[in-house]
């Protein structure tokens, strides 16, 4: 009886120090990807997937930030599952209301700037990888008598999801304007 008391307590320690290992690596910054990005872009990993994998998660939110500066409606909506869904605190966008409202966007738009973004992977939830993001945008109007505008450090998390068909990451579920973020 002692040694089978004597292995749960070691079973109990060991895992232990594997949730305190996950936990500590959550502050861990473990890939710096500002180079490939166009951006001072952290990855923090919480022990779920490797550096490799983080960046090929991420692809899509790489390409969705390049798709506004150069408002390209295909290269932006190639990035989203067709059974996507986007949450706002006032709407609910499913795939076609989200390219409708992109069109809108890129249309109005004389100019996007993406100033600054950056990417924090969380891990696995529901089905999907999440991912944070905390970004900065400038955004211009056509019509002059429309007075351009900024957005700053606004919070918003990403569930990407593998398609195999494609052989890349894409975007499943976007909270965007969610107010905070773990990194």
């Amino acid at each position: 009886m002692g040694n089978l008391g004597d292995h749960l307590i070691f079973k109990v320690i060991a895992g232990f120090a594997v949730i305190v290992g996950a936990l500590a690596s959550v502050f861990e910054i473990t890939n710096h990807l500002g180079e490939d990005a166009g951006s001072d872009t952290v990855v923090a990993s919480v022990g779920f997937a490797s550096k490799e994998e983080v960046a090929q998660m991420r692809g899509p939110i790489d390409r969705i930030f390049t798709a506004w500066e150069s408002k390209d409606l295909s290269l932006y909506m190639g990035q989203w599952t067709l059974d996507t869904q986007q949450f706002t605190p006032n709407d609910t966008r499913d795939y076609q209301a989200l390219y409708e409202r992109r069109q809108r966007n890129f249309e109005e738009f004389s100019l996007v700037d993406v100033e600054d973004y950056t990417v924090c992977y969380y891990g696995p939830h529901d089905g999907k990888h999440m991912l944070f993001v905390t970004y900065s945008m400038r955004y211009e109007y056509h019509d002059a008598a429309k007075e351009g505008y900024a957005e700053r450090d606004i919070k918003e998390s990403y569930g990407v999801v593998f398609n195999p068909n494609l052989g890349r990451w894409m975007i499943k579920e976007n909270r965007d304007y969610i107010g905070a973020a773990p990194c």
